[in-house]
């Protein structure tokens, strides 16, 4: 900034559009004689993230391709040209005897740059930086609509999670500043991406990127470049190759794994909270709803908008067609219409179809629990871009709605429900997430399981209308489970007898002996 007979004269370059990466965006010289400004097209371009606003010039970066560092060379001679004139007129301006206000400086400043820029070409708006080769950026933007969109088979849900994790892509173009060319699209721009992604993973441990986001993000970008670029015909012609990712490894065991269900005395405790408002008492009956249903979070919502089929057959049940693709999930009705007799006009105070609906569902939940007094400390390990760190924290904080499907998942394989079955509930796909909340029951809870499924076979045995074929399945699934209850019970046994005494120990093996001659 220079000041002449009290006149400010300070001039800059400013982008048009400054956050604008898709696509270049135009350089103005922006001039102000105190607070009046002259805006100057400079006829040159340049992409928001190629320009350093600091040293007023375009970045020049070894990984562009030619074209763009050759223009961005060029771009930077022409502003220091401009700079140059500028810097003349305002020399001119103070060395000139005459006495000039400041809107006789205006006027000189505003000719002399007009009369300058016509003869440069400044404000010729065919002067347009050369043809450029087409982003990395636009070509993902295509393959993603032709892969999600276009052949109509995706859901709505599915589409804007994949959309949310393209933008991370985006993401790390304009931060990484590896420029927007078709080297992203490598074998070495994918392990560029996703070692930048472990390293924001790794800046802080409070962060929530694990193992299988970093995971989700990298095959996304892989997926568009093998599906889709580099074997359609209308792409052949940027020569993009095959790329292969390898996945991050969540290298945590199973038990250390942060999965449990609520117990039964902290479900009591919930349901024993008398509400204090109106969106607590609402809170606490999509609690028990999800609670009784085991559904997930989107598919509570269908159940309560009434998106479901009834079956003339089975008019006690309702199918739910589920957020996971061609998947549904049987709910009991009387649970549903319990909650809609409550709330025939629906929910007042919590809007279930608005977009931070699970925000509000989960932050209220986590209020009620500490009100409870459901603050226990809880020692877990979480997965941060493959590396195992130890956390802990009061289980107000970690409560989710997520826990209530854990928690219906574990109650119904307590009171025996096999498997296979129960993800018909659930809007599984198969049983083998169900088989995983089985490995945490205890063996107590295994033991009463499989006594539960021996009643149960024994029952089908006994049923006539059976032939010998499945009678002597039967027998045979019969034999193994009583074998199961041998071992388990084995087990038990053993860990209560080291926990005795030598007194108690001995005790009990002399009643063994004596019961033992008496048979």
């Amino acid at each position: 900034m220079q000041i002449l007979n009290d006149v400010k004269i300070s001039f800059n370059f400013n982008l048009r559009h400054p956050r604008r990466n898709e696509s270049t965006t135009q350089i103005y010289c922006v001039v102000k004689v105190n607070n009046k400004q002259l805006k100057i097209p400079t006829a040159l371009k340049v992409y928001s993230y190629q320009w350093d606003r600091r040293k007023q010039e375009c970045k020049v970066l070894s990984n562009m391709i030619d074209s763009e560092r050759t223009y961005n060379i060029a771009a930077n001679l022409k502003l220091f040209e401009i700079k140059c004139k500028i810097n003349e007129i305002i020399d001119y301006l103070c060395t000139d005897e005459t006495s000039h206000n400041a809107t006789e400086i205006e006027g000189y400043v505003r000719e002399s740059l007009t009369i300058y820029s016509s003869k440069t070409g400044m404000a010729n708006r065919n002067a347009v930086p050369p043809k450029r080769t087409i982003t990395a950026t636009k070509l993902l933007k295509q393959a993603f609509d032709s892969y999600y969109k276009t052949n109509g088979n995706q859901k709505p849900s599915t589409i804007i999670a994949q959309q949310n994790r393209l933008k991370k892509f985006f993401v790390y173009i304009a931060e990484a500043q590896k420029g927007d060319s078709l080297r992203l699209l490598t074998q070495e721009g994918l392990n560029d991406y996703k070692e930048w992604l472990v390293n924001k993973a790794n800046e802080s441990d409070k962060t929530k990127m694990g193992a299988n986001a970093i995971n989700q993000f990298c095959q996304l970008i892989a997926r568009l470049i093998n599906d889709v670029l580099s074997v359609k015909s209308e792409y052949r012609r940027y020569n993009i190759q095959l790329v292969r990712y390898v996945t991050i490894t969540d290298s945590r065991k199973k038990e250390e794994k942060f999965k449990r269900a609520l117990t039964k005395k902290e479900v009591n405790t919930f349901m024993a909270y008398r509400p204090q408002n109106e969106k607590e008492q609402e809170i606490k009956d999509l609690f028990t709803l999800q609670l009784n249903t085991g559904v997930r979070k989107g598919d509570l919502v269908r159940l309560i908008n009434g998106e479901y089929m009834t079956d003339e057959e089975e008019p006690d049940y309702f199918i739910v067609e589920t957020e996971k693709e061609e998947i549904t999930a049987v709910v009991e009705c009387e649970h549903i219409e319990a909650f809609n007799g409550k709330y025939p006009n629906g929910l007042k105070q919590v809007n279930i179809n608005s977009s931070a609906f699970e925000g509000v569902y989960n932050n209220a939940i986590k209020t009620i629990f500490k009100k409870c007094g459901l603050s226990q400390i809880e020692h877990y390990k979480e997965n941060v871009a493959g590396r195992n760190v130890e956390k802990s924290g009061p289980l107000n904080e970690l409560i989710s709605n997520h826990w209530l499907r854990h928690t219906f998942i574990t109650f119904k394989l307590r009171e025996g429900m096999r498997p296979d079955r129960l993800c018909y509930m659930t809007g599984h796909a198969d049983d083998r997430m169900i088989k995983e909340v089985y490995e945490h029951l205890t063996k107590t809870d295994k033991i009463k399981a499989v006594k539960k499924e021996k009643e149960r076979m024994t029952g089908m045995v006994a049923d006539d209308t059976l032939d010998g074929e499945i009678i002597a399945e039967q027998t045979r699934e019969n034999y193994k489970l009583k074998k199961q209850i041998t071992k388990l019970e084995t087990e038990k046994e053993t860990s209560e007898f080291d926990a005795m005494t030598f007194l108690e120990q001995t005790k009990y093996i002399n009643d063994k002996i004596k019961h033992s001659c008496e048979e």
